[in-house]
C-alpha cells in the first residue's frame, strides 16, 4: 500500500484544476506502463484515468524528498520509503489525452 501525504498546499495546489487526492491517488496507484515516467530533478508523471473515466496528469515525488513539507504536522507513524508526496495534478488536454492512449496502447 503506498501512502500519500497531504498537506494543505498540495490539496490546495491540486484543487485548483479540480482535482481531489483521492483522484490523483487513484491514477497513481493504478498506473500502467510506461508510467510512472521520471520528468528529471526527482519529480514522476502518471498520466491515467481516475475511477470515474477522468484523464488526470500528476506529477509526485518520493515523500522524503518534498521540498516545503511541514513535517511536524505529518503522522510521521504512516511514512516509510514508499511514501510519495503530490505536488501538481490537473486534467488532460483533449490532445494529451490521444497521445497518452496511443502511449498505453488503448
Amino acid at each position: 500500500m503506498v501512502n500519500f501525504i497531504w498537506q494543505a498546499g498540495n490539496i490546495q495546489h491540486v484543487g485548483k484544476h479540480n482535482v481531489a487526492p483521492d483522484e490523483a491517488e487513484y491514477v497513481v496507484v493504478h498506473a500502467a506502463g510506461p508510467y510512472p515516467e521520471y520528468i528529471g530533478d526527482g519529480k514522476f508523471l502518471v498520466c491515467g484515468q481516475t475511477a470515474d473515466g477522468w484523464w488526470l496528469a500528476v506529477i509526485f515525488v518520493p515523500a522524503h524528498k518534498a521540498a516545503g513539507v511541514d513535517w511536524t504536522a505529518v503522522d510521521l507513524t504512516l511514512v516509510d520509503d514508499d511514501s510519495l508526496f503530490v505536488i501538481h495534478a490537473r486534467p488532460l488536454k483533449p490532445s494529451e489525452k490521444s497521445k497518452v492512449r496511443k502511449r498505453l496502447g488503448i
